[in-house]
């Protein structure tokens, strides 16, 4: 198996970026051939799974162009379905409106998911008495209900929580993902001034925002703020993490 494959597919190069917030995005160039038996000249699906090493997470190809072999396209968190354009939709309830009911009609007609932590933090938030959907992209509704604190986790389902409380998994259960970061790694870079720093691993899966690293090479306990995995021709993949304090 590839260190780094979406869908069965090599990644021969490219970045993969997850942020604090939002989407992760991640821009690709992967070989046409699967690495699974008896297959050539592979077509990407509209969706899958991208796997960095020990990290998995469920993406969807936003825009793709072929040459040469390689297959090079973008790929965004989730289904792919928060482009969608919904219908119109007028919600009543004189007793209180749900924010779930909202956001899961969303989701569903999109063809995307919200997360379980999400639909039971949020399970008690009333938004008024009225509310009538215009329509527009089903992204619209997690902007006008879900910002700042809406981010996609690791299965493709949209959470509302601190990063600092919920591992990336969207599993509550999950505590070996929260908190410091106690697998082995090296910093081999630093940008002072920027709070970056270049690390080296063997977990990606560790490598999230919310969580913290220290290090002897590093001042005091640091926060990962975003993550970007720059995978390279040689198959090295290369780490920066942006931190939340700056130097």
């Amino acid at each position: 198996m590839a260190w780094a494959e979406y869908a069965g597919l090599r990644v021969l190069s490219g970045t993969v970026m997850i942020p604090y917030h939002g989407l992760w995005v991640a821009d690709l160039a992967l070989a046409l051939t699967s690495t699974g038996p008896g297959s050539a000249n592979a077509v990407p699906p509209a969706t899958g799974p991208l796997t960095i090493g020990t990290l998995t997470m469920q993406g969807a190809m936003f825009r793709r162009t072929d040459f040469g072999g390689r297959s090079s396209a973008r790929f965004i968190g989730g289904f792919g379905g928060w482009q969608t354009t919904l219908q119109p939709k007028a919600y009543q309830n004189p007793n209180g409106l749900l924010l779930t009911t909202i956001l899961n009609d969303a989701a569903m007609e999109a063809g995307e998911q919200i997360g379980s932590a999400a639909l039971a933090s949020l399970s008690s938030v009333v938004v008024g008495t009225a509310y009538v959907r215009p329509q527009a992209p089903a992204s619209r509704v997690l902007r006008l209900f879900a910002e700042p604190n809406w981010w996609v986790d690791n299965n493709g389902a949209i959470q509302v929580a601190d990063r600092l409380v919920l591992p990336a998994s969207g599993s509550t259960s999950d505590t070996k993902h929260l908190g410091p970061i106690l697998t082995q790694f090296t910093p081999t870079a630093y940008a002072p001034g920027q709070a970056r720093y270049t690390v080296a691993h063997e977990n990606a899966d560790d490598w999230m925002p919310g969580r913290t690293f220290a290090h002897p090479l590093i001042d005091g306990t640091q926060t990962v703020s975003m993550v970007t995995h720059r995978i390279g021709e040689d198959g090295q993949v290369r780490t920066d993490v942006l931190t939340t304090t700056s130097a």
